[in-house]
């Protein structure tokens, strides 16, 4: 009984984590979205693929 409560306690905070960095990092996914959007449009291009990546990661690195 212990283990479900303290499963359900851990559940709870995490999703409501979740929930509020969902809500600071709208436009972190509409720039990942972006991102993923131009990578396939520019799949063919290696130089493109790595100027995305770069994007990427510099998104990730600011939120």
């Amino acid at each position: 009984m212990i283990s479900l409560k303290f499963n359900l306690l851990f559940f709870t905070c995490k999703f409501s984590f979740l929930n509020e960095n969902a809500k600071n990092n709208i436009s972190h996914k509409q720039v990942l979205k972006s991102l993923l959007k131009s990578n396939i449009k520019k799949s063919a291009s290696k130089e493109a693929d790595l100027y995305n990546l770069k994007k990427l990661i510099l998104a990730i690195g600011h939120r």
